[in-house]
């Protein structure tokens, strides 16, 4: 073979390589779903997998509205709280509600909620004031403590859930609860007051 052919073919050779490697990508991770944790109706799950919009997480109530929470692709942690205990079937779903399957398994996972009380999420501090989120069992009574010696009563929506506002006279750190009226405080969150 003549140096040019030589030549000519480790050209073809190194240009079928090197297109063959541009194309090459990493293959996409399988979406992922798993629980995290089930405290007292509370549930989180670990949502991994994602890299595009438009996954949502049915939380496989079979109420009127069952809950649905939007996948967004820069958090894994989600979590919902049941307004009953039973066993419940958590799907990953797109935007048609179509169950999202990995090799023809759906992607879901099973929890069971033996008992449910209630559930308090910090949402946001802004200088003294801090925003929170609520759970509990429609129709029941609930009291928060904010640390301070101030609290707050509220009864439960239909909805179980709702937001409250605190704004803090001195800086501190200040343990947040809340419990059914006259049950025994449970703490969630501290928060740092400067």
């Amino acid at each position: 073979m003549t140096k040019w052919k030589i030549g000519l073919l480790a050209l073809m050779v190194m240009g079928l390589t090197g297109c063959a490697a541009r194309n090459l990508q990493p293959p996409l991770p399988d979406p992922t779903l798993e629980l995290y944790q089930e405290t007292e109706g509370w549930v989180e799950v670990r949502v991994s997998g994602i890299t595009a919009p438009g996954y949502r997480i049915h939380w496989g109530e079979k109420r009127a509205h069952p809950g649905y929470s939007d996948v967004l692709l820069d958090q894994e942690i989600y979590g919902h709280f049941y307004q009953e205990p039973g066993q419940y079937t958590i799907t990953l779903i797109d935007k048609h509600n179509r169950i999202i399957t990995v090799d023809q398994a759906p992607v879901m996972v099973t929890v069971t909620v033996r008992a449910v009380n209630c559930h308090l999420a910090l949402i946001a501090v802004e200088g003294r004031t801090i925003t929170v989120r609520y759970f509990g069992r429609a129709g029941v009574s609930y009291s928060i403590s904010w640390g301070d010696g101030h609290g707050a009563s509220i009864i439960a929506s239909y909805t179980g859930t709702g937001i409250l506002t605190h704004t803090y006279n001195a800086p501190g750190t200040y343990a947040v609860g809340m419990a059914e009226i006259w049950a025994p405080l449970g703490i969630f969150f501290e928060v740092e007051i400067e």
